[in-house]
């Protein structure tokens, strides 16, 4: 538990620059200041990420449909794969 907040900590702490790469210094301006959409934008999807993390974490019940999902689609894309018009019926 101590290295999930540690870890946490860091992330919040480093910061990621304006074209994409990690500066590990902390930035005392930004480069290229974020637009208020994209500043939301980040911020709900760091929130549907940490949901999704969580649900991944917690719940054996999200897990199960998270895994029978792509084994749908696993099974979907060997079909097409072994006859190529299998989904055209």
């Amino acid at each position: 538990m101590r290295t999930l907040a540690a870890s946490l900590l860091w992330m919040l702490a480093s910061r990621r620059r304006w074209d994409g790469r990690w500066s590990y210094r902390r930035a005392i301006r930004p480069i290229r200041p974020l637009s208020p959409i994209r500043s939301a934008f980040r911020f709900f999807w760091s929130l549907l990420w940490l949901g999704f993390g969580l649900a991944m974490a917690f719940s054996p019940e999200f897990r199960g449909m998270f895994v029978q999902f792509w084994a749908g689609f696993a099974r979907i894309l060997s079909r097409l794969v072994q006859k190529p018009g299998a989904l055209s019926m």
